[in-house]
């Protein structure tokens, strides 16, 4: 697949087949899920892993684990609209 394919896609340029592609958090993924799962695609398309080190989180391309797509769902709208943390965090105080 040619890199032309993906070069539109965030961070598409560190994709490389057969790799581990190692990232700090998705909350890079500020576009949220529009940025976050066409890159996950072309990682699986090209045979790679990739790994979140702050999440702790693994993605290997033959996975098909709903319980981990729905938490990078929740990660990827989270860094896409940092105010539902903040709501949440205002919440938690509020109730203390």
């Amino acid at each position: 697949m040619s890199k032309v394919a993906f070069k539109d896609i965030p961070r598409g340029g560190l994709i490389k087949e057969n790799e581990t592609i190692t990232l700090f958090s998705i909350f890079d993924f500020k576009g949220g899920v529009g940025e976050l799962f066409p890159f996950l695609y072309m990682c699986r398309k090209l045979n790679c892993t990739v790994v979140f080190e702050n999440e702790g989180i693994k993605i290997v391309p033959d996975d098909r684990d709903i319980m981990q797509n729905t938490r990078l769902v929740i990660y990827a709208t989270i860094a896409m609209e940092p105010k539902i943390v903040n709501d949440y965090i205002k919440y938690l105080s509020a109730k203390m």
